[in-house]
């Protein structure tokens, strides 16, 4: 069995309100028997040395009691994901970062450290999907065929170095803030790092309204 990367720390996100879903804030709605929080937590420990998790500043002793360790730290996130984002960045001491989200419940150890090996060869890597649909904006107009555009997912991989030089090259805009709740791909673009896409899963999925967690209820039923 393989063992967690030394100079690899996760950082999850799960400070999401949850508004779409409905159930309150993300990291803590139950997935058979579980918080999503826990399901991320225990899959990122198995990858990574040590883990970060930013919650809501009103979740933190919550949070703690539920996946706080020696290995687990857990912090307050901000207003929007970016700021998450910043803020885990600044709170992590590896070389090398781990990006999760809690409403990927259903991601792989084996996909988490392909994306690892990948960013390590890379620079920064992310699991995707091509889409395998003809895609249209809403003028109707066709934006791309099958394969042309890819849907990232989560677990992203970059050097934290890298990720703190594009939160430095936004702070050198004429406003000293990022204008819209911009990716962690975008992020590591300002930096001039670019990403290498590792094949993702279809049932690695992002939990986003009552539909998806209903589905995602049957298939943990389903084992």
């Amino acid at each position: 069995m393989s063992v967690p990367a030394a100079d690899v720390e996760a950082i999850i996100q799960g400070a999401g309100q949850g508004t779409r879903l409905g159930q309150g804030p993300k990291a803590f709605v139950v997935l058979a028997g579980r918080t999503l929080l826990e399901h991320a937590v225990t899959t990122m420990l198995l990858v990574a040395a040590r883990v970060t998790v930013a919650v809501l500043s009103a979740d933190l002793a919550r949070a703690e009691y539920l996946i706080g360790g020696s290995s687990v730290r857990v912090i307050a996130g901000g207003m929007r994901r970016t700021d998450t984002l910043r803020i885990l960045v600044g709170a992590a001491t590896s070389p090398w970062l781990l990006l999760h989200d809690v409403v990927h419940p259903f991601v792989t150890t084996e996909l988490s450290r392909r994306v690892i090996e990948e960013a390590h060869r890379a620079g920064a890597a992310a699991a995707a999907l091509p889409n395998v649909n003809f895609l249209y904006g809403t003028d109707g107009v066709r934006r791309a065929a099958p394969g042309e555009v890819v849907a990232i997912q989560k677990p992203v991989a970059f050097r934290r170095a890298d990720v703190e030089r594009g939160f430095a090259a936004a702070e050198r805009t004429a406003s000293g803030e990022l204008v819209r709740d911009a990716s962690a791909l975008e992020i590591l673009a300002l930096a001039g790092q670019s990403v290498a896409f590792v094949p993702g899963h279809t049932m690695n999925y992002k939990l986003t309204t009552p539909d998806d967690l209903e589905l995602a209820q049957r298939l943990m039923a389903q084992g």
